[in-house]
């Protein structure tokens, strides 16, 4: 959000390139200087104001899960962490999916209520990688389906969690393409993430695709 007088002065640094603009006929090389100045004063305006707002975006979500300190059967308070989230788009989006994918806790959590199907508002695959994580965890198949052929698509460490809750799944293609997208991103932290769904069905895949021995599917 832009102060009144940072509004006053993209007010006036627009105009200023509109009038630059008018006098390229007549002084071409000023006006196009001076327009190269007003636009971009314009340009550095906006740009302030939006590295704030995804500054007090990052602020206000990271007080939620300091103050929060949400409990695995908190149902409501993860079902007000998805409707924090979801929305998040850019660095706001990237360091709530990093948060989010490096505390087991919440991991937890998250996937147990899912599983229940008792989040609401879970979003369909966008174009963001928040967006993709989330959405593997939908009710939809057709929609987890997607969301991990996109992270697939786009391979990072951060997706792991996710694409590991999806390797154990009842259904085979997002079973099958979770796998394939596990195939792509280093397995840094497999024996983590496979303690946690050791003893689902299906386990045993991802244990073969990471090597852990001992183990069978139940």
């Amino acid at each position: 959000m832009l102060s009144l007088m940072e509004r006053a002065s993209l007010w006036g640094s627009g105009l200023g390139a509109v009038v630059s603009a008018t006098a390229l006929g007549r002084e071409p090389l000023t006006a196009t200087l001076c327009m190269t100045f007003f636009g971009g004063c314009c340009a550095f305006l906006i740009y302030e104001s939006r590295r704030r707002a995804t500054d007090e975006t990052i602020s206000a979500v990271g007080g939620f899960l300091r103050e929060r300190r949400l409990a695995r059967h908190d149902i409501d308070g993860y079902q007000q962490l998805v409707e924090i989230a979801a929305p998040l788009r850019g660095r706001a989006g990237v360091w709530a999916l990093t948060e989010l994918s490096h505390d087991p806790r919440l991991m937890d959590g998250l996937f147990f209520h899912a599983r229940r199907r008792e989040i609401a508002g879970l979003p369909e695959p966008g174009t963001e990688p928040l967006s993709w994580a989330l959405a593997s965890l939908h009710p939809n198949g057709y929609v987890r389906e997607a969301a991990v052929a996109a992270m697939g698509r786009a391979p990072r460490f951060e997706f792991v969690p996710f694409l590991v809750e999806r390797a154990v799944e009842r259904v085979d293609a997002v079973r099958s393409a979770a796998l394939a997208a596990l195939r792509q991103i280093p397995a840094g932290a497999s024996a983590e993430s496979f303690a946690r769904v050791a003893a689902r069905r299906h386990a045993g895949d991802l244990a073969e695709l990471w090597a852990i021995p001992g183990h069978e599917d139940s």
